[in-house]
């Protein structure tokens, strides 16, 4: 305001054209609920872990296969590492698992398709996924799949092929194949 003698004789304003940093951050919430759908709705466990070892974020696929009851929002910034303190005991290789974790965070290095067993016999393939920000800053994206019945149907496979080769090499009779 421009005051003289106590009596306002005009004001200065700036104004900023800011349709452009304004349509940026409507782009920005748009893509960011996509991810979030698209992750979200994954048939995959996922979890993401921040440089400061927060979760920063988790579908509701990877509390299923945990047995976790909780909203996947309400764990958002629990700290990662008492996390898997909680979840070790679920692993049948308890012992191991937090060395495992470990040892991927300081390789740095993507770690895919590491089968993990649960003490309820489900099988579970694990990636690992290191996201570089800069040289210091480093997040974690954890990947569970449910890979139990594929290995039982393999395993029953293995069995039957098994089965057959053996009553196959005891029979006396000779034997062609043809394709």
């Amino acid at each position: 305001l421009i005051i003289d003698k106590g009596i306002v004789k005009g004001f200065t304003s700036i104004a900023r054209d800011i349709t452009e940093r304004h349509n940026s951050q409507i782009e920005l919430k748009l893509v960011n609920h996509q991810l979030s759908t698209l992750i979200e709705n994954m048939n995959v466990g996922i979890l993401l872990s921040d440089s400061d070892g927060k979760i920063a974020l988790i579908n509701r696929k990877f509390c299923e296969l945990f047995g976790i009851n909780n909203e996947p929002q309400n764990l958002i910034g629990y700290n990662f590492n008492s996390a898997m303190i909680k979840l070790r005991a679920m692993f049948s290789g308890k012992e191991k698992v937090l060395e495992e974790i470990n040892a991927c965070i300081l390789s740095k290095k993507s770690q895919l398709n590491r089968e993990v067993k649960l003490i309820n016999n489900t099988i579970l393939e694990r990636d690992y996924i290191p996201i570089s920000i800069d040289e210091s800053h480093y997040s974690h994206i954890w990947i569970y799949k449910d890979v139990t019945e594929q290995r039982s149907a393999q395993e029953i496979l293995q069995k039957s092929e098994e089965k057959y080769r053996r009553i196959i090499e005891n029979m006396r009779l000779g034997l062609l194949v043809v394709d």
